[in-house]
Protein backbone atom coordinates (compact mmCIF):
# COMPACT_ATOMS: atom_id res chain seq x y z
CA UNK A 1 0.00 0.00 0.00
CA UNK A 2 1.32 3.44 -0.94
CA UNK A 3 2.21 5.85 1.54
CA UNK A 4 -0.60 8.42 1.44
CA UNK A 5 2.04 11.24 3.59
CA UNK A 6 4.19 11.40 0.38
CA UNK A 7 3.90 14.15 -1.96
CA UNK A 8 1.67 13.08 -5.06
CA UNK A 9 4.20 12.41 -7.89
CA UNK A 10 3.75 14.82 -10.80
CA UNK A 11 2.01 13.37 -13.99
CA UNK A 12 4.49 15.37 -16.21
CA UNK A 13 2.54 16.83 -18.64
CA UNK A 14 5.36 18.46 -20.99
CA UNK A 15 7.73 15.20 -20.97
CA UNK A 16 4.81 13.57 -22.17
CA UNK A 17 4.46 15.78 -24.87
CA UNK A 18 7.74 15.45 -25.94
CA UNK A 19 7.56 11.71 -25.61
CA UNK A 20 4.49 11.28 -27.75
CA UNK A 21 7.14 13.11 -30.64
CA UNK A 22 10.50 11.01 -29.73
CA UNK A 23 8.37 7.65 -29.84
CA UNK A 24 6.67 8.41 -32.99
CA UNK A 25 10.55 9.35 -34.83
CA UNK A 26 12.07 6.61 -33.13
CA UNK A 27 9.42 4.05 -34.73
CA UNK A 28 7.79 5.70 -37.43
CA UNK A 29 7.94 2.98 -39.80
CA UNK A 30 5.72 1.24 -37.58
CA UNK A 31 3.41 3.94 -36.63
CA UNK A 32 2.74 5.38 -40.14
CA UNK A 33 1.96 1.77 -41.11
CA UNK A 34 -0.69 1.21 -38.11
CA UNK A 35 -2.14 4.60 -39.34
CA UNK A 36 -2.64 3.73 -42.60
CA UNK A 37 -3.84 0.11 -42.65
CA UNK A 38 -7.18 1.61 -40.83
CA UNK A 39 -8.22 3.43 -43.49
CA UNK A 40 -6.77 0.97 -46.12
CA UNK A 41 -9.20 -1.79 -44.75
CA UNK A 42 -12.30 0.55 -44.75
CA UNK A 43 -11.77 1.21 -48.46
CA UNK A 44 -11.15 -2.34 -48.91
CA UNK A 45 -13.96 -3.22 -47.03
CA UNK A 46 -16.12 -0.82 -49.31
CA UNK A 47 -14.80 -1.34 -52.88
CA UNK A 48 -15.65 -5.22 -51.88
CA UNK A 49 -19.20 -4.35 -51.46
CA UNK A 50 -20.07 -1.63 -52.92
CA UNK A 51 -17.67 -2.01 -55.85
CA UNK A 52 -14.98 0.71 -56.88
CA UNK A 53 -17.28 2.77 -58.72
CA UNK A 54 -19.34 3.71 -55.94
CA UNK A 55 -16.20 4.44 -53.84
CA UNK A 56 -14.26 6.62 -56.42
CA UNK A 57 -17.35 8.67 -57.86
CA UNK A 58 -19.65 10.33 -55.56
CA UNK A 59 -22.69 9.27 -58.47
CA UNK A 60 -22.41 5.81 -58.02
CA UNK A 61 -24.97 4.10 -56.06
CA UNK A 62 -23.58 3.52 -51.98
CA UNK A 63 -24.86 2.76 -49.36
CA UNK A 64 -28.71 3.17 -50.43
CA UNK A 65 -28.08 0.41 -52.11
CA UNK A 66 -26.60 -2.41 -50.01
CA UNK A 67 -28.64 -4.05 -47.18
CA UNK A 68 -28.30 -6.45 -44.83
CA UNK A 69 -25.67 -7.56 -43.79
CA UNK A 70 -23.68 -5.69 -45.95
CA UNK A 71 -25.42 -2.46 -44.84
CA UNK A 72 -24.07 -3.56 -41.01
CA UNK A 73 -20.36 -4.80 -42.14
CA UNK A 74 -19.95 -1.29 -44.36
CA UNK A 75 -21.12 0.91 -41.81
CA UNK A 76 -19.33 -0.86 -38.75
CA UNK A 77 -15.80 -1.15 -40.39
CA UNK A 78 -14.58 2.14 -39.74
CA UNK A 79 -15.83 2.16 -36.24
CA UNK A 80 -13.98 -1.35 -35.55
CA UNK A 81 -11.04 -0.25 -37.61
CA UNK A 82 -10.26 2.72 -35.14
CA UNK A 83 -10.87 0.63 -32.01
CA UNK A 84 -8.20 -1.60 -32.85
CA UNK A 85 -6.07 0.35 -34.74
CA UNK A 86 -5.83 2.65 -32.30
CA UNK A 87 -5.65 0.13 -29.56
CA UNK A 88 -2.50 -1.16 -31.65
CA UNK A 89 -0.69 2.55 -31.84
CA UNK A 90 -0.74 3.23 -27.75
CA UNK A 91 0.24 -0.45 -27.26
CA UNK A 92 3.04 0.46 -29.61
CA UNK A 93 3.96 3.14 -27.82
CA UNK A 94 3.57 1.88 -24.42
CA UNK A 95 6.13 -1.08 -25.43
CA UNK A 96 8.28 1.28 -26.85
CA UNK A 97 8.36 3.45 -23.64
CA UNK A 98 8.73 0.17 -21.51
CA UNK A 99 12.16 -0.64 -23.75
CA UNK A 100 9.47 -3.52 -25.57
CA UNK A 101 10.60 -4.56 -29.16
CA UNK A 102 7.01 -6.38 -30.12
CA UNK A 103 6.16 -6.26 -34.20
CA UNK A 104 3.29 -4.43 -35.96
CA UNK A 105 1.62 -7.61 -36.39
CA UNK A 106 2.23 -8.40 -32.57
CA UNK A 107 0.30 -4.90 -31.97
CA UNK A 108 -2.65 -5.29 -34.21
CA UNK A 109 -3.48 -8.94 -32.72
CA UNK A 110 -3.37 -7.42 -29.30
CA UNK A 111 -6.46 -4.84 -30.60
CA UNK A 112 -8.10 -7.57 -32.28
CA UNK A 113 -8.10 -9.93 -29.90
CA UNK A 114 -9.74 -7.28 -27.66
CA UNK A 115 -12.04 -5.67 -30.53
CA UNK A 116 -15.70 -6.46 -28.86
CA UNK A 117 -14.95 -4.91 -25.47
CA UNK A 118 -12.91 -2.54 -27.27
CA UNK A 119 -15.76 -1.12 -29.52
CA UNK A 120 -18.20 -1.12 -26.85
CA UNK A 121 -16.28 0.42 -24.39
CA UNK A 122 -14.82 3.18 -26.71
CA UNK A 123 -18.84 3.96 -28.06
CA UNK A 124 -19.83 3.97 -24.12
CA UNK A 125 -17.23 6.38 -23.43
CA UNK A 126 -17.18 8.70 -26.84
CA UNK A 127 -21.52 9.20 -25.55
CA UNK A 128 -20.04 9.86 -21.90
CA UNK A 129 -17.77 12.38 -23.56
CA UNK A 130 -20.37 14.11 -25.94
CA UNK A 131 -22.89 14.21 -22.73
CA UNK A 132 -19.88 16.43 -21.00
CA UNK A 133 -19.12 18.42 -23.88
CA UNK A 134 -22.84 19.33 -24.11
CA UNK A 135 -22.59 21.02 -20.68
CA UNK A 136 -19.68 22.52 -21.68
CA UNK A 137 -15.70 22.06 -23.02
CA UNK A 138 -14.71 21.96 -19.37
CA UNK A 139 -16.66 18.46 -18.27
CA UNK A 140 -16.43 17.45 -21.56
CA UNK A 141 -12.48 17.27 -21.18
CA UNK A 142 -12.80 16.46 -17.96
CA UNK A 143 -14.73 12.72 -18.89
CA UNK A 144 -12.16 12.36 -21.98
CA UNK A 145 -9.53 12.55 -18.70
CA UNK A 146 -11.80 9.62 -16.96
CA UNK A 147 -11.04 7.44 -19.74
CA UNK A 148 -8.39 8.51 -21.40
CA UNK A 149 -6.48 5.08 -20.92
CA UNK A 150 -9.69 2.82 -21.76
CA UNK A 151 -7.67 1.44 -24.71
CA UNK A 152 -4.35 0.62 -23.25
CA UNK A 153 -5.69 -0.27 -20.11
CA UNK A 154 -8.24 -3.32 -22.26
CA UNK A 155 -5.70 -4.58 -24.92
CA UNK A 156 -2.82 -4.71 -22.67
CA UNK A 157 -4.45 -6.26 -18.91
CA UNK A 158 -6.51 -7.57 -21.26
CA UNK A 159 -9.11 -6.48 -18.59
CA UNK A 160 -12.26 -6.76 -20.88
CA UNK A 161 -15.33 -4.75 -20.14
CA UNK A 162 -13.47 -3.46 -17.06
CA UNK A 163 -11.41 -1.40 -19.06
CA UNK A 164 -14.00 1.72 -17.83
CA UNK A 165 -13.38 0.89 -14.57
CA UNK A 166 -9.20 0.57 -14.64
CA UNK A 167 -9.20 3.46 -16.45
CA UNK A 168 -10.97 5.72 -13.62
CA UNK A 169 -9.01 4.35 -11.35
CA UNK A 170 -6.09 4.88 -12.81
CA UNK A 171 -6.76 8.60 -14.06
CA UNK A 172 -8.18 9.44 -10.46
CA UNK A 173 -6.28 12.35 -8.91
CA UNK A 174 -4.58 13.24 -12.56
CA UNK A 175 -7.57 14.43 -14.58
CA UNK A 176 -6.76 17.85 -14.52
CA UNK A 177 -3.14 17.60 -15.27
CA UNK A 178 -4.67 15.32 -18.00
CA UNK A 179 -7.24 17.64 -19.63
CA UNK A 180 -4.04 20.35 -19.59
CA UNK A 181 -1.72 17.54 -21.30
CA UNK A 182 -4.61 16.77 -23.68
CA UNK A 183 -5.42 20.91 -24.72
CA UNK A 184 -1.35 20.93 -25.02
CA UNK A 185 -1.35 18.26 -27.39
CA UNK A 186 -4.07 19.44 -29.49
CA UNK A 187 -2.44 22.70 -29.88
CA UNK A 188 0.97 21.05 -31.03
CA UNK A 189 -0.82 18.87 -33.49
CA UNK A 190 -2.43 21.85 -35.05
CA UNK A 191 0.77 24.03 -35.22
CA UNK A 192 2.38 20.64 -36.57
CA UNK A 193 0.09 20.33 -39.41
CA UNK A 194 -0.02 24.01 -40.13
CA UNK A 195 3.52 24.45 -40.42
CA UNK A 196 3.91 20.73 -42.77
CA UNK A 197 1.41 22.18 -44.95
CA UNK A 198 1.99 25.58 -44.83
CA UNK A 199 5.97 25.21 -45.10
CA UNK A 200 6.23 21.92 -46.78
CA UNK A 201 3.27 21.65 -49.39
CA UNK A 202 4.03 24.55 -51.68
CA UNK A 203 7.87 23.56 -51.92
CA UNK A 204 7.14 19.78 -52.88
CA UNK A 205 4.86 20.71 -55.11
CA UNK A 206 7.21 22.83 -56.69
CA UNK A 207 9.97 19.79 -56.84
CA UNK A 208 7.35 16.79 -57.77
CA UNK A 209 3.70 16.51 -56.94
CA UNK A 210 4.13 13.08 -55.44
CA UNK A 211 6.01 14.44 -52.87
CA UNK A 212 3.25 16.33 -52.13
CA UNK A 213 1.09 12.98 -51.75
CA UNK A 214 4.11 11.92 -49.49
CA UNK A 215 3.71 14.67 -47.16
CA UNK A 216 0.26 14.32 -46.64
CA UNK A 217 -0.12 10.95 -46.07
CA UNK A 218 3.14 11.31 -43.27
CA UNK A 219 0.89 14.65 -41.67
CA UNK A 220 -2.08 12.16 -41.47
CA UNK A 221 -0.19 9.12 -40.24
CA UNK A 222 1.23 11.32 -37.64
CA UNK A 223 -1.98 13.27 -37.05
CA UNK A 224 -3.82 10.01 -36.62
CA UNK A 225 -0.40 8.27 -33.95
CA UNK A 226 -0.40 11.40 -31.94
CA UNK A 227 -2.85 11.12 -29.80
CA UNK A 228 -3.06 7.55 -29.30
CA UNK A 229 0.68 7.35 -28.76
CA UNK A 230 -0.08 10.14 -26.19
CA UNK A 231 -2.83 8.01 -24.27
CA UNK A 232 -0.54 4.75 -24.23
CA UNK A 233 2.19 6.77 -23.04
CA UNK A 234 0.39 8.06 -20.39
CA UNK A 235 -1.28 4.91 -19.57
CA UNK A 236 2.50 3.93 -18.75
CA UNK A 237 3.05 6.85 -16.75
CA UNK A 238 -0.21 6.04 -14.54
CA UNK A 239 1.29 2.39 -13.87
CA UNK A 240 4.45 3.64 -12.92
CA UNK A 241 3.13 6.80 -10.70
CA UNK A 242 0.48 4.22 -8.86
CA UNK A 243 1.88 0.50 -9.00
CA UNK A 244 5.57 1.03 -9.79
CA UNK A 245 5.60 -0.50 -13.39
CA UNK A 246 3.88 -2.46 -15.33
CA UNK A 247 3.78 -6.41 -14.36
CA UNK A 248 1.84 -7.96 -17.40
CA UNK A 249 4.18 -10.35 -19.57
CA UNK A 250 4.08 -7.76 -23.03
CA UNK A 251 5.82 -10.56 -24.91
CA UNK A 252 2.42 -12.50 -24.11
CA UNK A 253 -0.08 -9.70 -24.67
CA UNK A 254 1.63 -9.18 -27.86
CA UNK A 255 1.69 -12.75 -29.01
Amino acid sequence: MSDTSLPRPALGVGALIGDTVRVFFSRIVTFVVLSLLPTAITVGVQVLILGVGAVVSPGQPGLGAVSGVGLVVVSLTPYLALAVFGAAVAVAAHDTKTGGTGTILGYVRAGLAQVIPLALCNLIAAILIVVGTSLGMVPGLWVFAVFAVVAPAIAIERCGFGGLRRSMDLTREYRWPIMGGAILLFLAMSLFVVLMFGVLTPVTNAIAPILSVVVIVFISAFSFSALFIWIGLLYARLRIIKEGAPTENLEEVFG
